[in-house]
Parts: structure tokens; sequence; C-alpha cells
């Protein structure tokens, strides 16, 4: 039985949020005698309901799909690691003691949501996800859990959908509970970083002060309306400085001095909502001189400016990895960005990359210019991700990239600037045509010098006339119209 739960947001969104009735039969498996009353932990609710707080649904237990036990195991060795005492019961207590104000997170629709069984749910919850972060970035979820690297990807893709979120403030209860908050902190930090597909390259910091930093940023934010982890994952790749927390607080200025100069020598009105009329794939966009680099920063640094007296353009794109993965991630983000309905960059983005790759050859391009990694089995796999995810989002109320397709376009429309890279494709591509240019400039040059002497014959210059001294003579003898010689005489004075 399949029960569907609406939320104050597109009807795409609506049909992506169902929930799956969970087997009321659920015991740990090699569960040790200091962890027995984790098997009551749960009230055995056969309704698995998300709940919510300001139209965001929250998940008040995780599911993971196909590790059923798989929560209780994490929990036991969380307890057994992280808590001050050996069965947990002291850290359970603190939890709920402490736990009164995230209960508000959660409305029941129907009946009263028992807050016991709530407190149980998000202390099984947040002491799962801790559990996995640790032994993810320590690398210990083989030897421990016997997790093997495709079902910990899997199993990531389960804590970064956008029906499966728990409240942030669980996480920082449990850590702050914990005996290593700091590990902790640092792990949560890295393991975000680590999902981020955009500007992968980018490194993760290593110092323990810039780690612990990030968490702060976090905090700060944490009272805001949804924070969660698939939040954190959207803040990083929308990211202008490659923080979590962006520090820049520079704000996009739709209608920048750049833009309205170029509106002014337009010749017509340029429609960015028409792709096949404004905008051409990577191959075309080479062909008009336009290069393209990767950025070190995430979505908010993709730019566009002129080189060589605009005869060339620059165009900055984050680079990103493409996996089998790609897809679902970007797909729950983007529904999280169609519920905050605030800005669309990430929409904007995908609509950008279904604009750029039209066939397979240009995602090509992108693998030469470093701005795309494809761990896909073909180039074609790629091209077809993005037309898919292009064609499943509408166009933004507001496109993030609008000024950078405008600047595009612009450079499009010089003709000069088209002609000059038409002619250096054509003929100065191959360096063997560069050096055949070199040798009739030198081969004329040669004939023009040759003709001159022709003109006038017999020449002749002292060393004084040559700035060399008294002592040297140059001659030149003209022994035919084809034909001279150079003769250097030295004469003693």
């Amino acid at each position: 039985m399949r029960e569907e739960y609406c939320v104050n947001v597109d009807n795409e969104i609506q049909a992506e949020i169902t929930t799956d009735q969970e087997s009321d039969e659920v015991t740990p498996s090699n569960e040790s005698n200091n962890t027995k009353w984790l098997k009551d932990l749960i009230h055995r609710y056969k309704r698995d309901n998300p709940l919510k707080k300001s139209d965001y649904i929250y998940r008040c237990q995780l599911k993971i799909e196909g590790r059923l036990d798989l929560p209780y195991r994490l929990t036991a060795w969380f307890i057994k690691d992280l808590s001050y005492d050996d069965t947990g019961e002291s850290l359970f207590e603190d939890f709920t003691r402490q736990s009164q104000d995230l209960l508000e997170y959660f409305t029941y629709h129907g009946r009263p949501y028992d807050k016991e069984d709530l407190t149980r749910h998000l202390f099984l919850s947040g002491c799962t996800i801790l559990m996995f972060i640790r032994c993810y970035t320590g690398n210990s979820l083989e030897i421990l859990f016997g997790i093997g690297n495709g079902e910990a990807r899997r199993i990531q893709e389960y804590l970064f959908r956008f029906d499966n979120q728990i409240p942030f403030g669980v996480v920082e209860l449990l850590v702050n509970l914990s005996n290593d908050p700091n590990q902790l902190k640092k792990d949560i930090v890295e393991f975000i970083y680590i999902n981020n597909m955009i500007t992968k390259d980018l490194p993760i910091p290593s110092s323990n002060k810039c780690l612990l930093n990030q968490w702060n940023d976090i905090l700060l934010v944490k009272n805001n309306k949804d924070v969660h982890l698939l939040h954190l994952l959207y803040l990083l790749i929308t990211s202008s400085d490659g923080n979590i927390v962006s520090t820049n607080n520079n704000k996009r200025n739709h209608e920048d001095c750049s833009t309205i100069l170029c509106s002014c020598f337009c010749r017509q009105k340029l429609n960015c909502n028409d792709p096949k009329g404004f905008f051409r794939n990577v191959e075309e966009l080479t062909s008009t001189g336009i290069e393209l680099e990767p950025s070190s920063s995430g979505l908010a640094t993709i730019s566009f400016s002129g080189k060589c007296f605009n005869l060339k353009g620059h165009l900055k794109l984050p680079p990103l990895i493409v996996d089998e993965w790609t897809e679902r991630k970007l797909h729950n983000l983007l529904l999280y960005e169609k519920f905050l309905k605030k800005h669309y960059m990430l929409i904007s983005y995908v609509k950008f990359m279904d604009i750029l790759i039209d066939r397979e050859q240009d995602v090509k391009e992108l693998r030469a210019f470093r701005v795309l990694q494809n761990r896909l089995s073909s180039d074609a796999d790629v091209a077809y991700l993005f037309n898919k995810l292009g064609s499943e989002c509408s166009d933004p109320q507001d496109d993030f990239y609008r000024d950078v397709k405008i600047k595009i376009q612009h450079h499009c429309e010089r003709k000069y600037a088209i002609w000059m890279t038409q002619v250096y494709q054509k003929y100065f591509s191959n360096p063997w045509a560069i050096i055949g240019l070199m040798a009739a400039v030198i081969v004329l040059s040669l004939a023009a010098v040759q003709a001159w002497f022709a003109v006038n014959p017999r020449k002749s210059w002292s060393r004084s006339s040559l700035g060399l001294g008294p002592d040297l003579r140059f001659e030149v003898r003209v022994r035919s119209r084809s034909e001279f010689e150079f003769v250097f005489r030295s004469i003693l004075v």
C-alpha cells in the first residue's frame, strides 16, 4: 500500500514525494548484550509518515531500502564508540530532554503523533547518519558492516534524497552529546565536500581549523527555514567561493552596467527564453572563437569575457563529474530548489548545459577543455542525461545566467570575430601552416631587398657611416639584375 502526501509546491515535486510501508518486523542483527534495548527503541508503527513544519517535509525516521537492520547496527556502534556510557541510556535520556524544541518541526496529518515514538525515531536516524559518515570518512564501512563501495554510494543517495531529510538540529544535538564532537564536526563537513559532483577537483579543506570554521558557519544558517544535509550540499554547489556557506556577500545584479551598454548596441531584443533562436551548442561556439575554461568554484562563478580585442571569448564553467549517481543527485537538488522558490541557479545551470550539449561531439569538446569528466560508458549517455534533465525543467522565472548568455550572443554577432576565427582555424590550426607562412615572409623580404639593390647599384658605406668605426668599409657589388653579393673588406688606416 502506497500513501501520498501533499506539499505546497509544484505538482512535479508532489509526484516525487511518496511513502512506502515499512515492515513491522524489524530486528537488529549482531546485537550485543549492552544494546538490547535498541530492539524496542522504535515503536512498530506501520506508517512511516514524513512530517512537516512551514510547508517543508521532514522524515522522522530515515529510510534506507534493502538494509532495514542497518540503522540499528550503526546506532549500536555509535553508542559503543561515541557515547559516554556503555549502554547508551544516558545518551538517549539527554537527547530526549534536549530535543523538545525539535519536535516542533513535526505535525502529523490525521492523528496526534506520540512524542516518545517521535523522539526514538529521531534518535535512531541521527545516530545512523553520524555513524555512517564517521565510518565513510574513516574507510571502515566494509570492515565493520560489510558495506562495499557500491552499496555505500547507494546509501549516500538515500541520505541526500529530497523526501528523506531530518532536521539538522538532530545531528547537531547528537554531535554535542558525543565524546568526540570536534571529530564528528570535521567528518560531516568533509562528507558534504566529498558528495559535491560540481568542482570535484576543488581541494577539501584539510586543516582542522578550516573544517571547524565551516561547521560554525553552518550553525549560523541553521536557524533558517530548511536546513538538512541536502540543503548543505545545495549551498556548496551554488557557492561563489568554494565554501559550504559562502563568505562572499556580493549579490548578482541582473541589470549591471555591461548588460545595459550591450543592450544599447543590440540590433534587436534578445529572447533569452528561446534557446534555439538565441544560443548555440559548444561545437558552434568554438567556431566563433569562444574557448571554455574550468572555473575554481561553484555555479555562481560562471562568467564570459572577451579577449584579444574581443576576437576571442572565454567562457568559464565549473568542472562537473558525471557518473551513475549524478542524475539522481541533480534530480533531488532540482526538486529542492523548486521547493525553495528563491532563486533558480541550479535550474538555470541545467538549462544552460542542455543548450551547450546537443550531441556527443559537444561532450567531447567539454572534456577537451577539462570542464567535464565523463565516467559513464559513452559521451552519448552524458548528452542524453542533460537533454533529459533539461526537458524535465521548465524555463526559470529568472534566468541566473541571462547576462552571460547576452554577452555570448553579442560575441557571436561580431562578423569580424567569426571571420578571423574561421581564417585561423582553416589556415593556422596546423603548425606547418605557420612555418610555411614564416618562410614565405622571409622569402618575400629577401626578394624586396634584392629588388632594392637592383635599383640602387654599387652603394658603399664606410664603417663610420654604419656606426662601426673608421677601419671597416662595406661594399655592395651588383653583378647582374638578378644577383648580388656582399663584399667585406678591412682597410688598415
